[in-house]
């Protein structure tokens, strides 16, 4: 479990620092505040879901689909709606700055990480043939 959730974090970060330096190579003068925003906006559901997930492994096999399905469905929920009051009630997170588009990017990198880490550990032995 807790590899896995390192996996995330690594991932996550990793895609952070290249999204940070190519948006200065670029010449885009993004705050930090933004970026790492989105970042913490989007990780904290997506290691929350993989918990969720770790719980659900000791369950029924279509109760693993449900939660696993339901938790993704209820994370994108919660990204987004965090993501429209943190823009609104922000003044440094306003759409201005791009924290939308930041938000969105890391929302599919912390899913890409999350369904890759969750998808190995249900992954069944291939036999030998």
């Amino acid at each position: 479990m807790i590899g896995r959730a390192v996996t995330v974090i690594l991932v996550t970060l990793a895609a952070w620092v290249a999204g940070v330096l190519v948006t200065a190579a670029l010449g885009l003068n993004t705050p930090f505040i933004v970026s790492i925003s989105a970042v913490v906006l989007c990780l904290l559901p997506a290691l929350a879901t993989l918990v969720l997930a770790e719980k659900a492994r000791s369950w029924p096999p279509h109760v693993q689909i449900a939660v696993l399905l339901g938790g993704t469905g209820i994370r994108m929920i919660a990204v987004a709606v965090a993501a429209v009051v943190l823009a609104r009630s922000v003044a440094a997170l306003d759409v201005e700055t791009g924290f939308m588009r930041w938000v969105v990017g890391f929302y599919f990198v912390t899913l890409a990480a999350e369904a890759y880490v969750v998808a190995r550990s249900y992954s069944v032995p291939r036999a030998k043939s």
